[in-house]
């Protein structure tokens, strides 16, 4: 395998891993507010949710944000040109993609070929193509946290019982 090619496969997985962590972190959002909102209906509402759903629910939304956004994966070429841009390459790994789509030969397509092989040998494609945590995360931990605590610790609220502190208080006065 060529740099070039190596260059080009290794900004594609890490362009992969960015865009899994977004929409996991997507996902985490989605299903942790439909956690809550569940939560909600459990514990305010009377409507009973089992507790196993809390945790299927965030990790069905986790998993489905993730393989949705896995879905759009970017080409080649589209890999090369953003190569290209952040680490001011002048075009030459997206000519060579494009040179090779047209099966191009002469002269031309192998300086291209060679330039773009001389280029992709020096890059630092790590730089061009970070892996982040964004901060939706910092959205969805939170969240995610508030609804194992509510699961944890809320309890049901009673429509129209007394609560016992108060029946206590009044058996006493009287």
């Amino acid at each position: 395998m060529t740099a070039f090619e190596r260059a080009i496969r290794t900004a594609g997985r890490r362009v992969a891993a960015d865009h899994v962590i977004l929409g996991a972190g997507r996902g985490l959002v989605i299903g942790a507010a439909a956690g809550l909102a569940a939560l909600g209906l459990d514990r305010v509402a009377g409507l009973p949710v089992p507790i196993e759903a809390y945790p299927a629910l965030v990790g069905a939304a986790v998993v489905a944000a993730a393989v949705l956004v896995m879905r759009r994966r970017p080409g080649r070429l589209a890999l090369a040109v953003r190569l290209d841009r952040r680490l001011d390459l002048k075009d030459r790994l997206g000519t060579s993609v494009a040179v090779g789509r047209g099966r191009l030969e002469g002269p031309f397509a192998q300086l291209v070929r060679r330039d773009a092989e001389h280029a992709a040998q020096r890059l630092d494609v790590r730089r061009a193509t970070p892996i982040r945590v964004t901060r939706v995360w910092a959205v969805g931990v939170p969240l995610a946290a508030l609804l194992a605590a509510g699961v944890a610790f809320l309890p049901a609220v009673a429509w129209g019982a007394e609560p016992a502190s108060t029946a206590a208080s009044r058996a006493a006065i009287s």
